[in-house]
């Protein structure tokens, strides 16, 4: 119960820190840098264009390719990415599969012992399996927004290797 209602309190933060929006925008800089923004999700900009953004960290390693340990921990960004939303989603799929076939299979013979105990259990095994995999995805997906803010940070720090870029006003 406990669980429950820890899981509810989580839910309901993360509900409403999702409804405030807020914009952020750095105004100097050099050609080369990278620089975050903020319009409702991270961004990666430079020279006031869009390169990748948190839950799509594509563009990330093609714009810190000079950098050789940036493009890694970018890679590493976009493949945790891709890794953590394919948990995710399946263990929401497993999730929802379990509790379909338990209400089918009770529904089926809601008067009958073995079909009630074989319904909740296949919802059981679908809430053992799916909901780890749906925190692994949020924590995977998570981790790829802490990797990716490192790659960031490495291009800026090394980027004295890379071919200049005409300074932003």
């Amino acid at each position: 119960m406990r669980r429950l209602a820890a899981l509810t309190a989580v839910l309901a933060a993360l509900a409403g820190c999702a409804t405030y929006q807020s914009t952020y925008r750095r105004t100097r800089l050099d050609g080369r840098e990278v620089v975050w923004a903020y319009h409702d999700r991270f961004q990666v900009t430079r020279d006031g264009k869009v390169l990748a953004e948190q839950g799509d960290w594509e563009g990330l390693p093609s714009a810190l390719a000079c950098v050789p340990a940036a493009r890694l921990h970018a890679e590493r960004a976009v493949a945790n990415d891709s890794a953590g939303r394919t948990y995710f989603w399946t263990g929401n799929a497993i999730l929802i599969a379990g509790y379909v076939a338990a209400a089918v299979i009770i529904a089926a013979n809601p008067h009958d012992d073995q079909h009630i105990g074989i319904g909740l259990a296949s919802a059981g095994v679908g809430s053992l399996v799916g909901l780890p995999l749906v925190l692994w995805g949020i924590d995977t997906r998570t981790r790829a927004d802490m990797t990716a803010i490192d790659a960031v940070n490495v291009f800026n720090d090394e980027r004295a290797s890379c071919p200049a870029g005409p300074p932003v006003r």
